[in-house]
C-alpha cells in the first residue's frame, strides 16, 4: 500500500508511526509487514489475513490522520491463481495484478 506522507508529519513522527503500525500488524499474527520509505508490503498465506492487516492499517490511519492511497496500492499471489476475494482498503477495492 502506498502511504501518503502528510506536511504536518516530521520525520521522526514518521518513523514513529511506522514501527507502531509494524508492531500493530505483528500482534494480529496473521501475516507480516514490510515497510520501506512510504511504502509497505502486507503479506499473509490467507485473504482473510490479509484483510485483518489491511483493516488494521486503515483503523491505525483513522486514528493518526494517516493516508493509504487505494488506488496506488495492489495484490499480487505467488505459485498460484488468484482468490476469489475482494480486498478493501477503507471503502475502496484494491486491484489484484499479474
Amino acid at each position: 500500500m502506498k502511504l501518503n506522507k502528510s506536511p504536518q508529519h516530521s520525520d521522526m513522527l514518521q518513523k514513529y508511526h511506522s514501527n507502531d503500525l509494524l508492531n500493530s500488524c505483528a500482534d494480529a499474527a496473521v501475516g507480516d509487514s514490510i515497510l520501506y520509505a512510504d511504502d509497505i508490503a502486507l503479506v499473509s498465506c490467507s485473504c482473510h489475513g490479509l484483510q485483518k492487516l489491511t483493516d488494521i492499517c486503515q483503523h491505525y490511519s483513522c486514528v493518526w490522520n494517516i493516508k493509504f492511497n487505494a488506488a496506488k496500492s495492489q495484490s499480487i499471489t505467488f505459485g498460484g491463481t488468484h482468490p476469489k476475494c475482494a480486498l478493501q482498503l477503507g471503502t475502496h477495492s484494491i486491484q489484484w495484478v499479474n
